[in-house]
């Protein structure tokens, strides 16, 4: 098991690397807690760090077999986490307007050609909800696999519309922004 000391960790400004590759697939050698790190990940992405949702997304697809390359991932989010613990999300008065962002990568996943979807939705300044996924269908263009990921953000935003409605919070202004 490789001793990780956060302590001695040095920041980093992203949580995954801009050219992170699947292709670095080695050995199934991993003997660290990479399920109970990644577990841990995905509570905290859940609660209160979206900025994460997409390199613990890419993360946890190696919850069987990692390697050392996914647990280099692992630590390097982990890193990430340190460098921004003084970060948050910081909620204004209410302006009535809900914005929700979707996009999507067009086969990001080498083996299955799987595009993943990323979308968050805004309100009072703020994201409410958000969530990435890989997209069920195999998209054939990378407009097709926008499309996927803007239906999601409809789905979404039709959601969180009766959920206000229940609680009497009116929202004048919808969008959605591909």
């Amino acid at each position: 098991l490789e001793k990780f000391n956060m302590n001695e960790a040095n920041n980093v400004s992203t949580p995954i690397e801009t050219n992170w590759s699947e292709s670095n697939i080695g050995n199934n050698d991993c003997n660290a807690p990479y399920r109970e790190a990644v577990g841990n990940l995905m509570f905290l992405q859940t609660v209160s760090r979206p900025d994460i949702s997409f390199a613990i997304n890419i993360a946890s697809r190696h919850l069987e077999n990692p390697n050392r390359h996914q647990w280099k991932l692992v630590k390097r989010i982990l890193r990430y986490l340190k460098g921004t613990a003084d970060m948050g999300l910081l909620y204004t008065k209410a302006g009535g307007s809900l914005e929700t962002f979707s996009d999507a990568d067009y086969a990001g996943d080498k083996e299955t050609r799987k595009s993943t979807s990323g979308i968050v939705c805004k309100y009072a300044n703020a994201a409410i909800t958000w969530q990435c996924k890989r997209q069920q269908c195999i998209a054939l263009s990378t407009t097709e696999a926008g499309y996927v990921s803007a239906a999601s953000g409809a789905k979404e935003i039709m959601w969180i519309k009766k959920i206000f409605r229940e609680c009497r919070i009116d929202i004048f202004k919808y969008m959605l922004c591909v």
